[in-house]
Formats: structure tokens, sequence, C-alpha cells
């Protein structure tokens, strides 16, 4: 009796707290979007609140984190983010699983990675 209740309230937990995240994917990528321009050797980050771009030079990034989502079905493929961390203290940029691919971030940053994790969902 006591099994089936636990089994239900873990698969519970596990499904609102994947929807949660998604949310605050949601939310993220209604703030920012982000772009790569690989001949200028720039993140370009279009903040859609004040309709402003940010252009940041490959060469101000500092590290970069890597959190993948290993669960492959529909619903929560695409909760992988990557962090971005530059110089001079300045607040990180995150970037969505579903604005720019972890990979393609990684092989543009491959030397300066210094996190690369693996989860069912990830919470930014």
């Amino acid at each position: 009796m006591i099994i089936p209740i636990f089994i239900f309230s873990f698969l519970t937990y596990l499904f609102l707290g994947t929807a949660l995240i998604r949310r605050k994917y949601y939310l993220q990528n209604l703030k920012e979007e982000a772009k790569i321009n690989i001949l200028g050797q720039q993140i370009i980050i279009f903040d859609k609140q004040s309709r402003k771009e940010k252009e940041i030079d490959f060469s101000k990034v500092k590290a970069v984190e890597l959190y993948y989502s290993w669960n492959s079905n529909a619903f929560s493929s695409d909760l992988g983010y990557s962090k971005i961390i530059l110089e001079n203290s300045e607040p990180p940029i995150l970037i969505t699983q579903n604005n720019i691919d972890q990979y393609h971030i990684y092989k543009i940053f491959k030397n300066k990675v210094t996190v690369n994790k693996s989860r069912f969902a990830n919470n930014l």
C-alpha cells in the first residue's frame, strides 16, 4: 500500500517540478534572445523588454558552464542551458537550450568550459 503512494508522490513531484522549471525557461526566453556572431567573435544579447542589443566579445568570456538534459522525451529534453561567465564581475548570461544548443556553445568555447553537467532537468 505504501509503495504505490510513494511512486505516485514521486511522479507528481517530478512532473510538477519539470513544469515549474519549464516556466522559468519560458520567462527567460521572453526576456532575452541570444545569437552568436562567429565572424565578429561576439555574443549578441537582445533584451526584448528594452529592445536593446548588447554585444559581448568572445575575449570577455571568462568561463562557460554547460547543463545538459539527459531526458530524451519531448516533455523535458530541452531543459538544458548554458551559463556564460564574464570578466569584471558582470552578471552571467543564461542561454537556454531552446535559444542556442549547448553543443554549439561548447564548440566555440571548449577551452573555457569549467562545468559540464547532465541532469534530468536543470533549474535556472
